[in-house]
């Protein structure tokens, strides 16, 4: 109990804030991107139908598609100083033949950048009527939102600047020129350089903030050139993991190129930023991991500490040996777990729900075993030796109608709280196991009676084989279950038939298969075998398995009524002396051969009618 609900329920409630968290957070990121991407496609969409609308005449005719390239050209380079991730765009007429192409080169990265930002493409139809006439196809890639407004900002003071020096490029004012440069370096801690070039690419006045000679090689240089008046920006990476980029804008002046920007911008600051952000959060959510489980801790405890208490009184008493405690001993250990039962009790029955009444029926089975227990001791006196097993079927009779009271009670509300709605797994688990507890205490119970209560026989001719394999049916799924094989050998010839008590000696031999089972805890075989016996004026019933055994100290008790070797399994120990009992009834004879590790086979002796044969 402890370790079931004091552990297992804050690990579950751990589990399940911990995974709904991180679902959270994990959807937001996902619904941001989500959104991001599908507002990018619509602003491409828009901005593929504002071409194929503006486009239609011109594509419509032949004459005129000289004129495509600097209307979309326009377009594509407003589009870019925005920000906007356009890489490709491309017109075709009807015909397939194409009108148009623009291919931003470095724009929008390469490398890695590419592989993390897949490539997307939008198509319009251009159309005059219901003719089409033309398709637009604009391709872009989709950065993730915080790269995205990275992107922006960095356009944002390119674009700046190169509006600024295109002035002071007009007046060859350089000194104003160096000091606009020496003041946005200052300014933004995020701009490495800044050069400026003059039409023909020669360097008018460049600032660093440190030495980027390395990352600033030929082919980054050749690709900055490429800027044009369709082409107005080009951004790409100076590292394959893209933490510094560079940005140049073309300065001109109406349709004259007046020279290039080129500024080297670092993105550290924005993963610092997402990151330090990804943090937080994950702290936020080990610390709500850490107080729920904390608050679940304290609430299992509190309602597990009065039943630990009680489980570990009626442990300490079950420890103990039968035969190391008297009666005044077996007293004084129940009241020690009454003491323990009143106290968890007191909890409990303050409660509105089936616990309350699963405790009072508890307390009912609690006393009645007490007051049991004197009768017990009052009877043991007054018992003489040739009386005692007589006496104690006759207790063990009273014991059991005492027991099955409450027993039933107990059952009645396991089943009610089975049924309730709105229970989780664990919990219905935990009550399917109660049940099943419940059901093997009535088993035993029903032993004690059977014991206690000796009924006559029925004797009726049976055919052995036949009855055998009728029996052994009923054991198929705790065979297969445990992964136990069944082998029946049975004599040749015709089978031979024995008068006995179907309803008692299949309690016999499903007791003696049952016990098998329990003893290959792993897997074995049991095997079932018939021949004839004592120049077949009997026939011998022969039950093997390649169990776990039995000792040599407890070979001979067997068949004393109470004793057990399943130790915290709960055995009565009635089992294999009921089934004693019956086959003596039967004027048969029961045998048992075993030894540690090698196995057991009961031989059960029944004897045959007249005239049958084997």
């Amino acid at each position: 109990m402890r370790f079931s609900l004091v552990f297992r329920l804050p690990l579950i409630v751990s589990c399940l804030v911990l995974t709904t968290a991180v679902l959270v957070y994990a959807g937001m990121e996902y619904r941001f991107s989500h959104v991001y991407r599908t507002e990018v496609r619509g602003r491409m969409r828009l901005l593929a139908g504002a071409i194929a609308h503006g486009t239609k005449n011109l594509v419509a005719s032949p004459g005129a598609h000289r004129r495509v390239g600097p209307l979309v050209g326009g377009i594509i380079a407003g589009a870019l100083r925005e920000g906007e991730p356009v890489e490709r765009c491309r017109i075709a007429d009807g015909g397939g033949r194409e009108v148009f192409l623009f291919e931003a080169g470095g724009t929008g990265g390469r490398g890695g950048e590419r592989r993390r930002h897949a490539a997307e493409t939008v198509t319009v139809d251009i159309t005059a009527g219901e003719e089409r006439i033309g398709v637009v196809e604009l391709r872009y890639r989709t950065r993730n939102v915080f790269e995205a407004e990275r992107t922006r900002q960095i356009l944002a003071v390119g674009n700046t600047l190169s509006s600024l020096i295109r002035d002071h490029l007009l007046s060859r004012d350089y000194f104003q020129i160096n000091d606009l440069v020496n003041k946005t370096i200052e300014e933004d801690p995020n701009v490495l350089y800044c050069i400026v070039l003059d039409r023909d690419g020669a360097v008018i006045h460049e600032e660093r903030t440190a030495e980027y000679g390395q990352l600033l090689t030929a082919a980054v240089s050749r690709r900055a050139a490429r800027v044009s008046r369709y082409r107005p920006v080009i951004i790409q990476p100076l590292d394959a993991g893209s933490r510094y980029v560079e940005a140049s804008h073309v300065v001109e002046d109406g349709r004259e190129r007046m020279g290039v920007v080129r500024v080297g911008y670092s993105m550290e600051s924005l993963r610092g930023a997402v990151t330090s952000e990804r943090r937080r959060l994950m702290l936020l959510i080990l610390c709500m991991t850490g107080l729920s489980v904390g608050l679940a801790f304290a609430a299992a405890r509190n309602m597990a500490r009065p039943v630990g208490n009680l489980a570990v009184a009626v442990r300490a008493a079950a420890e103990k040996a039968p035969r190391e405690m008297d009666f005044g001993e077996a007293e004084r250990e129940m009241e020690r777990i009454t003491e323990a039962y009143e106290r968890a009790a007191a909890r409990l029955k303050s409660r509105s729900d089936e616990l309350a009444g699963l405790a009072n029926a508890f307390g009912e089975l609690l006393h009645s075993l007490r007051r049991r227990i004197g009768e017990l001791h009052q009877f043991y006196r007054k018992m003489s030796q040739a009386e005692r097993l007589s006496a104690l079927g006759q207790l063990s009779a009273g014991i059991a109608h005492e027991i099955n009271n409450p027993l039933t009670v107990i059952s009645t509300y396991v089943q009610m709280m089975r049924r309730r709605g709105g229970l989780d797994s664990e919990l219905r688990d935990e009550f399917e196991i109660m049940n099943g507890e419940i059901n093997k205490i009535a088993g035993k119970v029903k032993e004690l009676l059977s014991f206690a209560q000796e009924k006559p026989a029925a004797f009726a001719p049976a055919r052995l084989h036949d009855f055998l394999r009728e029996t052994l049916r009923l054991v198929r799924h705790p065979l297969k279950k445990n992964g136990i094989e069944l082998v029946e050998e049975y004599a040749a010839g015709e089978q031979a038939e024995v008068f006995i008590d179907g309803n008692q000696m299949r309690q016999v031999f499903l007791n003696l298969a049952l016990n098998a089972i329990q003893a290959m805890e792993g897997g074995g075989k049991l095997t079932v075998r018939t021949e004839e016996a004592e120049g077949g004026e009997r026939f011998a019933v022969r039950v093997e398995d390649t169990g776990r055994g039995i000792s040599a100290a407890d070979l001979p008790r067997v068949f004393d009524p109470f004793f057990t070797t399943k130790g915290e399994e709960g055995g009565t120990g009635l089992g294999l002396a009921i089934a004693y009992r019956v086959v003596q009834s039967h004027g048969g004879e029961i045998a048992v051969e075993s030894a540690e590790g090698k196995g057991t086979r009961f031989s059960v002796y029944l004897p045959r009618v007249a005239g049958t044969k084997a």
